[in-house]
């Protein structure tokens, strides 16, 4: 195989995985039923965007097996309102995580939590990182709702 075969090779390798991952998200009703609730106010970012959050996210934020490592933040909250999420955050704006194989979705806190159910839904556990970097929200199967502030001392992975 010559270098120009390579690279085209490369090339549909690439355009049948972006293929593929456009068939996954249009077949996951959970994804798409969330999509349709946030309407215009939540959109999916682009992949290098998605890149930087992710990576963000996995370097930045300490996890145990179990989930986030509350423990290695200077400040943070357990959640029993929903409603007292937006009173704590100081971004309006934040990315909706969930594993690394789905989108991640950029939208405003109100119009997340006044869809957190089909928000949550999607996965069993989702994550809201402030746009500014500096907030996380985990909302985990098994450990309730926990809300805290990113600052430069918090323990990186």
């Amino acid at each position: 195989m010559n270098f120009e075969q390579k690279e085209r090779f490369e090339q549909l390798k690439k355009a049948n995985k972006k293929r593929q991952q456009k068939e996954e998200i249009e077949r996951n009703v959970l994804l798409l039923e969330c999509m349709e609730a946030l309407g215009t106010g939540g959109k999916v970012v682009g992949q290098e965007e998605k890149n930087v959050v992710y990576n963000f996210f996995k370097n930045r934020i300490p996890f145990l097996p179990s989930g986030v490592d509350w423990k290695q933040f200077d400040l943070y909250y357990k959640i029993y309102k929903f409603e007292d999420i937006t009173k704590k955050c100081k971004c309006k704006k934040f990315y909706i995580i969930w594993c690394d194989e789905l989108p991640i979705i950029m939208c405003d806190i109100d119009t997340i939590i006044r869809h957190i159910n089909d928000v949550c839904a999607v996965e069993f556990d989702t994550w809201l990182l402030s746009a500014d970097y500096r907030e996380i929200i985990e909302f985990h199967h098994d450990l309730g709702n926990t809300y805290g502030r990113i600052s430069d001392e918090t323990k990186s992975v």
